[in-house]
């Protein structure tokens, strides 16, 4: 498990892992990541992949403000991991507390993929992607089309083969929907996107993998008085 810890002090939280044993009953180790400072809003997330590897992912605080993706790797179940990885370099400048993160995952030759949430130095905001072995990441492909928009809460899932599923959420001043994209190639391409909710508000998407090899996907939908739940399966071509 991976989370964001601020007990050297308010101004310098750190992205901290711990590797638990027996089942969930004991810490069996845990450590700090990297000696820089972590963007102490924005979520982290973890992933786990084959013959122990597992990735870490956060935004990072760089000198001056920028604020950008890293990814740290380990080959040994969580012992250890490398220096944290620039994903890319967006240049996101913001001195203030974005509240965004992104998701990460892997597959079983052990690529790895990220979605996340960056903004332009005009203050444009892009969801990007990008895929790569966990050191290099490909220049990353930008998710969201709409100028009109906002996105928000990205996640995703990549299932053993390489297949990919990517959700989101865009917000305008009227609605909000969630959208998907997804990759049958091991995230070299991607798929148009498409809108997967039919309500006004929809919200806070989320995506597995199946045992079955489908994707499970759920969000929240606002149908006044009520909230619901809906969850929906796809299967992804070969």
């Amino acid at each position: 498990m991976s989370w964001i810890d601020s007990r050297d002090g308010a101004s310098t939280a750190g992205t901290y892992v711990a590797r638990i044993a027996e089942r969930g009953s004991r810490v069996e180790h845990a450590l700090k990541l990297d000696e820089g400072e972590t963007c102490v809003c924005c979520r982290v997330d973890v992933a786990a992949g084959p013959r122990d590897t597992v990735a870490v992912a956060w935004r990072k605080v760089f000198p001056g403000s920028i604020r950008d993706m890293v990814v740290g790797l380990s080959r040994d179940g969580g012992r250890s991991f490398t220096p944290a990885g620039l994903v890319h370099a967006d240049r996101w400048k913001i001195n203030a507390c974005p509240h965004r993160g992104g998701s990460v995952a892997m597959d079983d030759r052990g690529r790895v993929y990220l979605a996340w949430y960056t903004e332009t130095a005009d203050g444009q905001p892009r969801m990007l992607f990008a895929a790569g072995d966990g050191a290099r990441f490909s220049a990353p492909a930008r998710l969201n089309s709409s100028t009109g928009s906002i996105p928000d809460q990205v996640r995703l899932a990549a299932d053993p083969a390489g297949r990919v599923v990517i959700v989101w959420e865009e917000a305008t001043a009227v609605r909000r929907r969630v959208l998907l994209r997804y990759s049958t190639d091991g995230g070299r391409t991607l798929s148009a996107p498409q809108a997967l909710s039919q309500a006004i508000k929809a919200y806070a998407p989320d995506v597995a993998v199946a045992p079955g090899g489908a994707f499970v996907l759920a969000w929240h939908e606002e149908q006044f008085p009520a909230l619901k739940t809906v969850t929906q399966t796809i299967k992804l071509p070969k």
